[in-house]
């Protein structure tokens, strides 16, 4: 919508800048950034990317279950009484985000949240996270009922507490 209605033009009077600003949008939510973007993109496209994701935990605490993840989750009972899929545990002991393919059960698509840790690009970035709580406040939003669960979600904090030390 920026560029096919203009709105860019609102925001920035030149288009030098333009090309940089559709590929930091581009890659600001995919699994990983393109290769090949000349140092000044990639910088724009991890700035991108890191707002995004604080944003999304910053949303992810406040919002209800039933809008973030329209039609995919459709309250807290289902996550709290959902177990976690091998691939989605696999990719937090791995350190890695979860591909959208591998999430299966409500559990998954809220780790997948979590798991945008492993995405962040810069030491402040991790400093927001640990100053904000994120990562145990979003774990703690539940009342996980089925132990292994509970269990994978206790060993999914210290992972990712672990690495967000490990960041700053």
């Amino acid at each position: 919508m920026l560029f096919e209605d203009c709105l860019i033009r609102k925001f920035i009077q030149t288009s030098e800048y333009d090309k940089i600003i559709k590929l930091a949008i581009a890659n600001h939510n995919k699994l990983a950034i393109d290769e090949g973007l000349d140092e000044r993109t990639l910088l724009h496209c991890k700035i991108i990317r890191d707002s995004d994701k604080l944003d999304n935990f910053r949303v992810k605490e406040e919002e209800k279950i039933e809008s973030i993840f329209p039609k995919m989750v459709n309250n807290k009972e289902e996550i709290e009484n959902s177990t976690m899929s091998e691939a989605v545990y696999n990719s937090i002991r791995n350190l890695e985000c979860v591909k959208l393919t591998d999430r299966k059960t409500p559990i998954d698509y809220w780790t997948c949240v979590l798991a945008f840790i492993f995405d962040l690009n810069f030491s402040i970035s991790y400093k927001i996270v640990k100053e904000s709580n994120y990562v145990n406040y979003l774990i703690n939003r539940f009342d996980y009922k089925i132990q292994d669960t509970k269990e994978k979600m206790e060993q999914t904090r210290e992972i990712l507490n672990n690495y967000i030390n490990k960041k700053i």
